[in-house]
């Protein structure tokens, strides 16, 4: 597979559908592979670079440190994979925090804090209201949760669809698959947190009339987003990234 390299003082950026070994930029030892998963509007690819809401703040903390560093767009079920063999210096970006993932991977700061979660649905979707509790909703046997395979909703939301047990749907699909799944009305929910369900409709060109944000009077706040590292990952490196995630989340709530 061909890889496109573009070099910026110690950053090497690599943009490719899935990891293909390696690379002559990750001959440097201190080279650091940074995974990510196209998600609008926490990465997207431009013509020389990956941004976006959780993109923005790494690309800054790693330039700042001085720490060098290569994107790969790789799915998620492979992300976790790697991660868990732990033979390269990775790290897995905007991924949640739990016990279990604790135990293989070491964690940044925070990247990113989300709004509250809520369930996109057919606009003229009539089983759903707002404020009832999300258990009251999914243990509806008559509601359909669409799921994204391997991917965590966060505790409370992991909790819940444990203890209830809903009727679900399950793709590996992406965001706008996931959402025009939705509009086709083969599932009747999708859990987003709201600016990302705003930014898919959005970018799916589907009316947004077409959907409604459905609340829950028990979702807590958002939830908190990390770049998750390999155990090869030395702390020091980390902690140095750590310094620079968090002055830049100063920056931005000063602006």
């Amino acid at each position: 597979m061909k890889h496109v390299c573009f070099l910026f003082f110690s950053i090497v950026m690599v943009f490719t559908d899935a990891h293909s070994g390696t690379t002559l930029a990750e001959d440097d030892p201190l080279m650091i592979s940074l995974y990510y998963v196209p998600r609008t509007p926490y990465f997207y690819q431009t013509k020389d670079n990956v941004k976006g809401l959780c993109a923005d703040v790494v690309n800054y903390a790693f330039t700042k440190s001085g720490i060098s560093y290569i994107w790969y767009n790789v799915p998620a079920k492979r992300q976790m994979t790697y991660i868990k063999k732990n033979i390269r210096r990775l790290g897995m970006v905007g991924w949640y925090k739990n016990a279990e993932r604790e135990k293989f991977a070491k964690y940044s700061d925070y990247i990113y804090k989300d709004k509250t979660r809520i369930a996109v649905a057919h606009a003229h979707n009539e089983k759903l209201t707002n404020g009832k509790t999300v258990g009251d909703v999914i243990s509806n046997p008559n509601i359909e949760v669409l799921i994204k395979t391997g991917y965590s909703y966060g505790k409370f939301l992991d909790a819940q669809l444990a203890k209830y047990n809903p009727k679900t749907i399950s793709t590996m699909s992406e965001s706008v698959n996931m959402i025009r799944m939705i509009h086709a009305r083969r599932a009747d929910l999708l859990f987003m947190s709201q600016e990302e369900a705003s930014a898919i409709i959005k970018e799916s060109g589907l009316p947004a009339k077409d959907f409604q944000f459905v609340t829950f009077s028990d979702m807590p706040q958002g939830y908190k987003r990390y770049i998750m590292f390999s155990k090869k990952v030395e702390d020091k490196i980390i902690n140095k990234i750590n310094k620079y995630i968090i002055e830049y989340r100063e920056k931005e709530s000063n602006q």
